[in-house]
């Protein structure tokens, strides 16, 4: 099967690889993930250090663990005072004003840094994170060399050094006022995706990820997503057809549903493959047998999902599918209905 290759600058990538909270967003440019569901996806930095992982869901919008800044320490400004997490005046005559917020970064967690700088006078402060070597304090990973007001700076950590996890501000011959915030990004925007360590798995971590692998790479990164098999695509045709998903939002399942499923909802198997030949040989494509099998509380329902998937069959672009055959029935057992649709489908593997 063909892979899929993106080049992601820095400046658009979004990275959660802590366990529990995995996630990738880089927008809608230069590709969009939302259309590869299910997909196994690496992402190497220019070191051929990579993170590797399977694309479980669309994201729903991005949400925010709490409040990470608590007081601020004065190192070298010649005045500070602070409200809380907001500095309400620092200002530096010379060189080497500083100021830190102990933040406690975790490895891999994409934080969402939210600075409001006021300047009274001269240049505007310098923001990054940081920690004191030698009672001096270093930008050991910079947000921004000049702050501008009122941003939203996303970083992914990675440990630089020890106690080099603080929220920095240096300047030189300044005065300003500033608000502050630093969240750890729990969820990824509608642009982004959630990832899980197994392809339709439930697990929300990477599958593998390098120790070196650097979460703020430069020269940006390499993305490559490994196509899918023919099922997975009809998979995602019914899961993101909005016809479908009015009837049984995303509950569609690979050859059983799970005991206690919500009704109404969809199985679907594939039952053979043949491969598409030809003179020179094996032609990259191949033709599958795919039962669909529409369960519905009654028989209306039932028939109702089952001709929303045949639409969206009809519709899918990525592959081809034909309506072979369909067949309506009542399961005793489970007292459902159910509509069952074979199709001859076509795609490259």
């Amino acid at each position: 099967m063909n892979d899929t290759t993106i080049n992601v600058a820095l400046a658009d990538m979004k990275i959660s690889a802590v366990n529990g909270s995995a996630f990738i967003d880089f927008g809608a440019y230069p590709a969009d993930l939302r259309t590869h569901l299910l997909e196994k996806i690496t992402v190497t930095d220019s070191a051929g250090k990579a993170i590797i992982g399977y694309i479980k869901a669309v994201g729903t919008g991005e949400t925010y663990g709490g409040e990470q800044l608590g007081a601020w320490t004065n190192v070298g400004f010649n005045s500070f005072t602070a409200i809380g997490i907001n500095i309400t005046n620092a200002s530096e005559s010379g060189v080497n004003g500083y100021a830190y917020n102990v933040s406690g970064l975790t490895e891999g967690a994409l934080y969402k840094v939210s600075v409001d700088v006021a300047l009274s006078s001269g240049a505007m402060p310098s923001i990054g994170w940081g920690g004191v070597t030698n009672g001096e304090i270093g930008l050991d990973w910079p947000l921004e060399t000049t702050v501008l007001p009122a941003t939203d700076y996303y970083k992914t950590w990675a440990n630089k050094s020890p106690g080099y996890d603080r929220l920095v501000y240096s300047g030189n011959v300044t005065q300003f006022s500033a608000t502050n915030s630093q969240k750890q990004v729990l969820t990824p925007a509608t642009t982004g995706v959630t990832i899980v360590s197994a392809s339709g798995g439930n697990t929300f971590n990477w599958t593998s990820k390098d120790a070196a692998f650097n979460y703020a790479d430069a020269a940006g990164y390499t993305v490559t997503i490994t196509n899918s098999a023919i099922e997975v695509l009809v998979y995602r045709a019914m899961i993101l057809d909005a016809a479908v998903t009015r009837l049984i939002n995303t509950r569609v399942y690979p050859v059983v549903m799970p005991q206690d499923v919500t009704l109404p909802a969809v199985s679907y198997q594939r039952v053979s493959t043949d491969p598409v030949n030809h003179l020179g040989g094996y032609s990259g494509l191949k033709n599958a047998h795919i039962v669909i099998n529409a369960w519905g509380r009654n028989y209306d329902e039932a028939k109702a999902i089952a001709s929303a998937i045949h639409a969206a069959m009809d519709a899918a672009r990525a592959f081809r599918c034909v309506l072979t055959n369909e067949l309506d029935g009542y399961d005793q057992d489970v007292q459902l209905y159910v509509i069952s649709h074979d199709y001859s489908c076509w795609g490259a593997e």
